[in-house]
């Protein structure tokens, strides 16, 4: 089985691969390390892809295409006779391509929605996404782990609510600047995604101590908080913060005004596994709160500062 995996996993269509001109050296180079064979035993055959198993041909798949190369399956240059087979492998149970950091537009989620496509990384959308492609995204990839939509001023709540009630599995979400988002955006991240780890609000001038404290009940496992820039998040927000994150490891409070001795004392008790806190611009914290913060976080490696 695995030596004819090792002979017929490089005969998938070159145009497809487009972007990655050595794919058939990698290619074989890895499969014959792992079947121990000579690189001269491979052929490349096209008429041999039928006899491909599925279950194979998934997994070269997988391993060697990046999400930009995906999109020539439908392009006049993928020879025909082998693209519903592709297609179909790509559509199945148990196919999730590695998105990469690609950055996606309407018409890509559009196609991700029409051939079904599973993602799993970090999906970084366009700034000119709005709430539609939002549910889309939440209809097409179900398990997706890492959303970017930072500087996507055209997403709402109504959008971050299609994506916190369609990606449950979601870990990290970007929401910098995304100033459209407010209180009921984050609620909804708070009910729908428990197993948020990393949350970026910066420069989301909307946002208060309401969507904060909910997103402190809701997501107990947040290890990185960026509020950055939130001018009405108050001592309230980061004190519920600090009770309902106790394993927070990074926090920017920069340029949070409002922000005194009071939260980021609640920060030093609650939090004791914090590594990195920003503090830049906050004019209300004193050396009475950093006295206490180097107190009570002794895993912060002096990255506290107040400018």
């Amino acid at each position: 089985m695995i030596n004819n995996f090792a002979l017929y996993s490089p005969l998938l269509p070159e145009s497809i691969f487009l972007r990655r001109r050595n794919w058939k050296g990698r290619m074989i180079h890895y499969y014959s390390q792992y079947a121990n064979l000579r690189p001269n035993h491979f052929r490349f055959k096209m008429s041999l892809l039928y006899s491909l198993p599925e279950d194979m041909l998934r997994h070269g798949l997988v391993e060697w295409l990046s999400f930009g190369d995906v999109g020539n399956l439908d392009s006049a240059s993928c020879n025909k006779e082998y693209r519903p087979i592709l297609l179909r492998l790509l559509s199945s149970n148990g196919t999730r391509l590695d998105c990469r950091s690609f950055v996606v537009d309407e018409l890509v989620i559009s196609w991700i929605v029409m051939r079904n496509i599973q993602l799993q990384g970090t999906l970084r959308v366009s700034d000119t996404v709005g709430d539609m492609g939002m549910r889309r995204v939440s209809q097409a990839c179900s398990n997706l782990h890492c959303l970017d939509l930072s500087n996507c001023d055209a997403v709402t709540d109504v959008g971050v609510t299609s994506i916190a009630q369609g990606c449950p599995n979601l870990q990290g979400l970007n929401l910098g600047w995304c100033s459209a988002v407010t209180d009921v955006g984050l609620t909804s991240v708070a009910q729908g995604c428990p197993s948020l780890q990393s949350l970026n609000l910066y420069g989301c001038s909307a946002v208060t101590n309401v969507g904060v404290t909910n997103i402190a009940q809701g997501c107990p496992n947040l290890q990185s908080l960026n509020l950055g820039w939130c001018s009405a998040v108050t001592d309230v927000g980061v004190t519920s913060i600090a009770q309902g994150c106790p394993n927070l490891q990074r926090l920017d409070l920069s340029r949070c005004g409002a922000v005194t001795d009071v939260g980021v004392t609640s920060v030093a008790q609650g939090c004791p596994n914090l590594e990195s806190l920003n503090l830049n611009c906050c004019d209300a914290v004193t050396d009475v709160g950093l006295t206490r913060v180097v107190q009570g976080c002794p895993n912060l490696h002096w990255r506290c500062r107040t400018l």
